[in-house]
């Protein structure tokens, strides 16, 4: 895992946070954490999949483009899903 990328990506969420916080007050500060929650799972799903295909890549190239699609299309629902819980469990 790159930590760089992580410490950067939760310092830019960290900002959104804040910068919900000065323009929209206190009632921004959980959707935007939430959206940075989901935002920091999906990149560390995104590094795992391909930290899985490279390794898959090794004994069948072919395959690891399918590991790849397969874990797109996983993100893409589980942001959907994330979306849903969001606006209707949490009401954000």
């Amino acid at each position: 895992m790159n930590k760089r990328l992580i410490t950067a990506q939760i310092l830019f969420i960290l900002g959104g946070v804040g910068f919900s916080f000065y323009t929209f007050g206190s009632n921004a500060i959980m959707p935007a954490l939430y959206g940075g929650a989901v935002a920091l799972l999906n990149t560390l799903w995104l590094n795992r999949g391909v930290i899985q295909a490279g390794e898959t890549a090794k004994e069948n190239p072919k395959l690891s483009v399918y590991v790849l699609y397969f874990g797109a299309v996983q993100r893409f629902v589980f942001v959907l899903v994330a979306l849903a819980i969001g606006l209707a469990a949490i009401k954000l």
